[in-house]
């Protein structure tokens, strides 16, 4: 009677235990220091979760560096000294004619080429900020909308990041939150310390927002544990999310709070306790390209 309660009870925290699994935890862990059967189970389901685990994360290393070898073949492809020879060209006679406002944006292009092209993958908090601030720039040239901007920024400039992990957040921003409206635009960019040893940076626009089911299915998506599942191919927020929690661990991410009519807050938040072993992860994905 007493082994059929034991096994009865670990047949109910084994299914536990997988239903965690079935549900993208792939940290779960029988504890036991039994050595008969049961003990033997426990260990084997133990090593065929970690198995598991290590496998999706070297699947998904492996698909980063797929990634960024095909970037860098397009890369090479785009011959950028030629790009930046002419548009220094343009810039200059712009300004020879007296057309600051144009020289300014294409000042502004060719940074953002510069930017978007260079080989290090990680960058500085306030390299990012720069960058946004030529792309906010170019936005503003076309008028197409109208929007005033912002940026905040109290917190460490040298926190990393990967590179283009905010302008896509600013780019959603202007194109879907501002797109009904043709006035009184504005978004902020902020970054801060943040409570429980943790570091934000948000992207608030005052735009149309979402209601409650749009922004359910987007933060259904964010919750997606399947970090290959990536049908877009642009860089999206569910893939700023993956490649903040793929560098700074699983307590990093991004959240959204949204209000039809009132305006959309994307915050990326980091955990402190992270910094020390990100630089890691990026190097050793690095050192194989």
């Amino acid at each position: 009677m007493h082994l059929l309660k034991l096994k009865n009870h670990w047949d109910s925290t084994l299914a536990k235990k997988m239903r965690k699994v079935e549900q993208g935890d792939f940290d779960v862990r029988i504890d036991t220091n039994r050595k008969d059967e049961i003990g033997w189970l426990s260990e084997v389901f133990n090593t065929m979760v970690h198995r598991i685990k290590m496998l999706i994360e070297t699947t998904f290393k492996q698909e980063l560096l797929t990634k960024e070898a095909q970037f860098k073949s397009l890369q090479a492809q785009i011959h950028p000294h030629f790009l930046y020879n002419t548009l220094d060209m343009i810039n200059w006679r712009l300004q020879a004619e007296g057309h600051s406002d144009l020289s300014a944006s294409v000042q502004a292009l060719g940074k953002l080429l510069r930017y978007s092209v260079h080989e290090e993958s990680e960058v500085t908090l306030s390299e990012e900020l720069e960058n946004c601030k030529d792309y906010l720039c170019l936005r503003q040239s076309n008028k197409d909308p109208v929007f005033t901007y912002s940026i905040l920024s109290n917190g460490p400039a040298e926190l990393r990041l990967p590179r283009l992990t905010l302008q896509p957040l600013v780019e959603n921003a202007i194109i879907h939150g501002f797109r009904r409206r043709r006035s009184a635009n504005h978004l902020e960019i902020r970054s801060y310390d943040a409570q429980d040893n943790r570091y934000c940076i948000e992207i608030e626009d005052n735009g149309l927002g979402m209601d409650e089911k749009s922004l359910d299915k987007v933060l259904q998506r964010l919750s997606e544990k399947d970090l290959l599942t990536e049908n877009s191919t642009h860089l999206g927020i569910a893939n700023v999310n993956k490649r903040i929690k793929f560098m700074y661990g699983t307590d990093s991410g991004i959240s959204i709070d949204s209000t039809f009519g009132t305006g959309t807050t994307v915050r990326i938040i980091i955990a402190l306790n992270s910094l020390e072993i990100a630089s890691k992860k990026y190097y050793s994905c690095n050192m194989y390209l």
